[in-house]
């Protein structure tokens, strides 16, 4: 039985489900989250990693070199 508070628990937004440590995406740590908010970071991380994939076929969208001087690729 775990006694931890849920990150993501509020007074707007209440837990459903029990507590536990989770890891998410790149985090070398897990962090206490209920089965509510856990679903919600799962989904939220999902769509970073569609957004921005570093493996996708191409650069994401609105990537411009000029804003850094990077380019996609490593083929230099």
């Amino acid at each position: 039985m775990s006694h931890d508070i849920c990150l993501n628990q509020s007074p707007d937004d209440p837990c459903r489900g029990p507590v536990e440590y989770r890891y998410v995406g790149h985090s070398s740590r897990p962090f206490p989250r209920c089965e509510k908010h856990f679903a919600q970071r799962l989904k939220t991380e999902e769509e970073i990693v569609r957004k921005y994939n570093p493996d996708g076929p191409g650069p994401p969208e609105g990537f411009d070199p000029a804003d850094a001087g990077e380019r996609w690729d490593s083929d230099y």
